[in-house]
């Protein structure tokens, strides 16, 4: 069959090395350029067959592993081939791995393998991906094709010798990519989001991606709506920058609140007596027994402290607050404290 350079096979052949009995070379090997980029596709999905001279042997057809085959052509042969190829299930880009190690004997010894897509109606297209010979040869590289569904493609291996220990053997295998089903560039196998293209890492295991976790390294937190620093699952003012924490729960930030531990018994109590009247939470965060205990520790006698609740229950009144009643029995209660 001719060969035909095609101008849709793409072929990256990686690094090849190559080791045999006479010496060390490295082949040249093309690279083509497809026509047109196609859809990434890294884990060939239909089973591998093998064909050639003498003994050929599918190791693994690729449905459980990595695809591999041998062969072994002995017995008064001089040259023999090897095909290892699959079919495309759907139009795509594959990648495949190679590794291609025997021994063909040692006296004017050759060792050759293409890549290849037969097309439908199109025939057989080859490109050169590796040469070397001799008795043991290693021969490694990545070749890529664009395939269609219906094509079939892998590889075509020759050998020949003009040796009289007739050996032809060898050992192809495919190393195929682990899949990346988001495209993102990490193997599924590697990645913590095999789903989302925008994330791949979640260091404290959240079950939120490092990208969008605000708290990669917290496994308790991964947002900051306020962007205050702090995390909003224990944020009490989520969605306010200066506030975070309530100490005393009584709904206002620590930072804006005038007692951040506040007393919020149920009722006015000044010094173990109960006035009764309900304990208020004012705007500032403050209670009414709040401010009568300040009171207290600021005053520098009994007198000046039930001044200065007197005042603070007149002010109360005034703001509609409490009633004359209340108002009286805080004062009594003051009075009455030591």
């Amino acid at each position: 069959m001719s060969r035909r350079s095609y101008s849709t096979l793409a072929i990256a052949a990686a690094a090849a090395v190559l080791t045999a009995a006479c010496g060390t070379e490295t082949p040249t090997q093309p690279s083509f350029e497809p026509d047109s980029p196609l859809p990434s596709f890294t884990v060939v999905p239909a089973a591998w067959s093998a064909g050639g001279s003498g003994t050929v042997t599918v190791l693994n057809d690729g449905t459980t592993g990595d695809p591999s085959m041998s062969y072994s052509h002995r017995w008064y042969n001089f040259s023999g081939s090897w095909t290892f190829s699959t079919t495309a299930a759907t139009t795509q880009q594959v990648q495949l791995p190679w590794t291609w190690n025997g021994c063909h004997s040692w006296y004017m010894s050759t060792a050759s393998i293409d890549a290849f897509v037969t097309r439908p109606g199109s025939g057989t297209f080859y490109t050169r991906v590796g040469n070397s010979g001799g008795c043991s040869f290693l021969l490694s590289g990545t070749a890529v094709l664009n395939v269609q569904a219906g094509d079939t493609y892998g590889f075509l291996m020759k050998g020949s010798h003009y040796d009289s220990s007739y050996l032809l053997v060898g050992t192809l295998t495919i190393t195929l990519p682990v899949a990346d089903s988001d495209g993102d560039g990490v193997p599924d196998n590697q990645d913590a989001f095999p789903n989302d293209p925008t994330e791949t890492v979640d260091t404290d295991g959240d079950g939120v991606g490092d990208n969008g976790d605000a708290f990669p390294n917290d496994p308790s937190e991964w947002a900051d709506s306020d962007g205050d620093g702090h995390g909003d699952n224990g944020d009490a003012f989520p969605s306010d920058p200066s506030e975070w924490a309530d100490s005393d729960g009584d709904g206002h930030g620590d930072n804006g609140d005038a007692f951040p531990n506040s007393n919020l018994g149920a009722t006015v109590v000044i010094r173990g007596c109960n006035t009764g009247v309900g304990n208020q939470l004012l705007p500032n965060g403050a209670t009414f027994n709040d401010l009568i205990g300040a009171a207290l520790a600021s005053s520098g006698n009994h007198g000046q402290f039930v001044s200065s609740v007197t005042g603070l229950a007149d002010g109360w009144k005034k703001a509609g607050l409490i009633s004359g009643k209340d108002q009286g029995a805080i004062t009594s209660c003051a009075a009455r404290s030591r």
